[in-house]
């Protein structure tokens, strides 16, 4: 993913990514970032972890999930330990807006759309 980002911002061209991404990934996109003078927007989302683990689960539709996202042996524990050992949903890359993905229906997306435009057009 880091390769295509870097050959997408060499040409000029408005790069998105979607990951939870880890530390050692996000010091990375850090380093692409400061060596092409680019700026980052990044949409954060969290979220109460019995939803979205939950929501993990049932995303397993007849076990025919990519392999790195194996639910085999998963427990709400595991899956808690592994987001906060790894920050996901609390650090980011450039301008940050936190969202909170607990409830779909509260997320304003116009809002959103309107921020990632401003700042693709700036």
């Amino acid at each position: 993913m880091l390769y295509i980002a870097e050959k997408t911002i060499q040409s000029n061209n408005i790069c998105i990514l979607e990951s939870n991404f880890k530390n050692n990934e996000l010091d990375q996109i850090k380093i692409l970032l400061e060596k092409y003078n680019c700026e980052c927007l990044t949409f954060l989302f969290y979220g109460k972890f019995d939803i979205l683990f939950k929501r993990y689960m049932e995303r397993d539709v007849l076990g025919k999930r990519h392999w790195v996202h194996n639910t085999a042996g998963e427990n709400k524990e595991n899956f808690e330990s592994v987001h906060k050992y790894y920050k996901m949903g609390e650090i980011g890359v450039g301008k940050i807006i936190t969202i909170d993905a607990t409830v779909f229906e509260d997320i304003n997306y116009d809002e959103l759309y309107i921020i990632a435009k401003i700042f693709i057009n700036n």
